[in-house]
């Protein structure tokens, strides 16, 4: 109590100490604190506990059905399966071809990728993806564009070339389109503060 610095945070420091301390006279030795509020005070030393709130589970009821509809299936990879992994956490995320080497859990995986051992999550079979393009599309890609090929045939005799002109049609107006409704004025209600009621009125 001396080296707690002034009064009042050491008569704090008191009270909060003796309301959580379980006492022998109280039902089943419970501390003041359980008694007036139901529960021990939060203190520093139950930062060192650890947590009793339960995992997560996932909800299977929600899950069968929608893996059902979708056609959707758990998928499992084994040690040396050939796989293709990508690791988002690159600015430049991309498929590497890889080859599994530990399984840990349902979807972690030691992965052997570019002679460097990596974690990942996202996997795709190899099967799947092709890891290099084909031929048929390098072949697409450096075919130059064909130009067509023009013949000249030298004859002894010159036939005469006639040419017609066709003058060019003058452009057309646009058909702008017409409403074919009758409007009238609206017509606005004349209040009457002596009548009762306003049905039956024409205006």
């Amino acid at each position: 109590m001396k080296n707690n610095g002034p009064t009042v945070n050491a008569l704090q420091t008191f009270l909060f100490l003796y309301r959580n301390t379980p006492c022998t006279a109280s039902p089943d030795g419970r501390s003041p604190a359980e008694n007036f509020i139901g529960r021990r005070l939060r203190s520093t030393l139950d930062l060192l506990r650890p947590s009793e709130t339960p995992e997560a589970k996932p909800d299977i009821a929600m899950q069968m059905p929608f893996n059902r509809r979708h056609g959707a299936e758990p998928r499992k990879f084994e040690p040396d399966d050939l796989v293709l992994a990508r690791d988002f956490r690159s600015r430049q995320p991309r498929w590497s071809p890889g080859r599994i080497l530990l399984r840990h859990g349902r979807t972690l995986y030691d992965v052997l990728v570019q002679g460097a051992i990596s974690q990942a999550r996202n996997l795709v079979d190899a099967h799947d993806v092709p890891v290099n393009p084909t031929p048929a599309s390098h072949s697409r890609m450096m075919t130059p564009p064909l130009y067509p090929v023009v013949t000249t045939t030298s004859s002894t005799t010159a036939t005469p070339t006639t040419t017609t002109t066709t003058p060019p049609e003058p452009p057309t107006a646009a058909h702008r389109r017409r409403w074919s409704r009758n409007r009238r004025p609206p017509v606005y209600l004349q209040i009457d503060p002596y009548a009762e009621s306003y049905q039956g009125r024409q205006y």
